[in-house]
């Protein structure tokens, strides 16, 4: 390998050795290293890092190249087909995948949160408006988004579906669909003023949407009922919420054709069931964490517990709080993130350290080896700043910026940057409720 070096390979790390020492990071299939005064690189991702005596950083994203030395160094990327993220949806009993009508399903953003890890995603889709009514009976398939190296960088399952047919917007969405219904009241006595204690009626449940799409509950509240009010109250919530309701609206765009997929990752779903325990034993807080999921969460394949917390409570739960608020309040200083395979891993929350991702001037993020992560993968936990900050900044009197916890991270697939969010600072939903009083 003296005047010409050809690496192929599908993997995130090559060598390449000649008379220096040549590191060859990339995400692609094909890196060409030739002659010794000249390199010429060709990528079909993001970045190649070519590291000998001194630093040579190429990033091909079209953006932006920096040559570090006289050497010539040329990068043709525009002449290798343009890869993009993919998408794949199953049926909702997790067999086969769904052969798409004719559509066309374009990954444009998604994100992950702690505690949870995938959150949110938006597919675009496109195609005849005949063939888009499809994608209504999509609602709660699961779906994984492959990033440009077909690598899996988010699962979840579909929330909401909408498509413009012209001027007329269909969309339906699971948010308000319930299928087990029950009812807290304070009871009256007929014929009486004096509110009682709390009582709660039966539950009821539809059989058919909780076999097609799984149970999803709903404890309503009335105040200053008799049973028989409150039981009324529960058949109608559930005779109006069994089924997802499709609604045409105005359309903003007026584009027949195209539409969105809302999809959410299955931590979601421990939103959908409420959890009781009775019994008052002392419990490690992880083993409840385990109980909670094997008892009501439906969509998760079991636990995978790393650490304990060596933490014990009472197990007791009243009834009223669903799933995911009970295992938040039990995480303390654990995370918690579902894997691809619907285990809910829980490990301990590492210190910020050698580990910690590093972010860039140019919002990119790396590792402290320089390597780059895979377009789209998930960038949460600990990260430190990289020159951004000045020596002659001033930082006293307050926390230092850096190193700061970035537990929401949202992906854009078209311009390849994050938009994350740092432990401490208000969150799009926070500033919400604060704006609405």
């Amino acid at each position: 390998m003296a005047d010409n070096r050809n690496v192929t390979t599908g993997t995130i790390y090559v060598a390449v050795e000649g008379t220096g020492a040549r590191n060859v990071t990339t995400g692609t299939t094909y890196v060409a290293v030739e002659g010794t005064g000249a390199r010429n690189v060709t990528v079909g991702v993001v970045y190649v890092a070519i590291i000998p005596s001194a630093d040579r950083n190429v990033t091909a994203a079209v953006v932006y190249v920096a040559i570090g030395d006289p050497l010539v160094v040329a990068v043709s990327a525009q002449d290798m087909p343009r890869t993009l993220p993919t998408v794949r949806l199953q049926q909702r009993d997790f067999s086969e995948f769904i052969a798409l009508p004719s559509l066309k399903l374009t990954p444009l953003r998604w994100s992950w949160r702690e505690p949870g890890g995938p959150d949110y995603a938006e597919i675009e889709v496109e195609g005849g408006v005949d063939n888009l009514w499809a994608a209504l009976q999509w609602l709660r398939c699961p779906v994984t988004i492959y990033n440009q190296n077909g690598t899996p960088v988010w699962w979840g399952y579909v929330n909401n579906v909408a498509f413009a047919t012209g001027d007329i917007e269909i969309a339906v969405a699971l948010d308000d669909m319930t299928n087990k219904v029950a009812v807290a009241y304070s009871y009256v006595e007929a014929g009486s003023q004096t509110v009682g204690e709390r009582r709660t009626t039966a539950w009821a449940a539809d059989a058919t949407s909780s076999d097609e799409y799984g149970v999803k509950e709903f404890l309503a509240s009335v105040d200053g009922a008799t049973a028989a009010q409150a039981e009324a109250v529960r058949d109608r919530l559930l005779a109006l919420h069994k089924y997802p309701l499709a609604t045409p609206t105005p359309s903003s765009t007026k584009k027949g054709g195209s539409g969105r997929l809302t999809c959410l990752g299955w931590w979601r779903t421990l939103d959908w069931r409420y959890y009781s325990q009775a019994t008052t034993a002392s419990v490690e807080t992880t083993t409840q964490i385990a109980d909670i999921v094997s008892d009501v969460g439906e969509f998760l394949a079991g636990t995978d517990i790393v650490n304990a917390s060596g933490i014990s409570s009472s197990e007791y739960r009243d009834g009223d709080s669903v799933a995911r608020v009970e295992v938040e309040a039990l995480l303390s200083s654990l995370r918690a993130t579902v894997t691809r395979e619907r285990y809910l891993r829980i490990e301990t929350q590492a210190a910020s350290g050698d580990d910690d991702w590093l972010l860039l001037p140019d919002g990119r993020f790396s590792t402290r080896l320089g390597a780059i992560p895979e377009p789209g993968s998930a960038i949460l936990g600990w990260a430190q700043l990289r020159g951004i900050v000045p020596a002659s900044a001033n930082l006293d009197y307050m926390a230092a910026p850096s190193p700061f916890y970035i537990e929401e991270n949202e992906y854009d697939a078209e311009s390849g940057l994050y938009n994350w969010r740092a432990r401490g600072a208000a969150s799009a939903w926070e500033l919400t409720r604060i704006v609405q009083g």
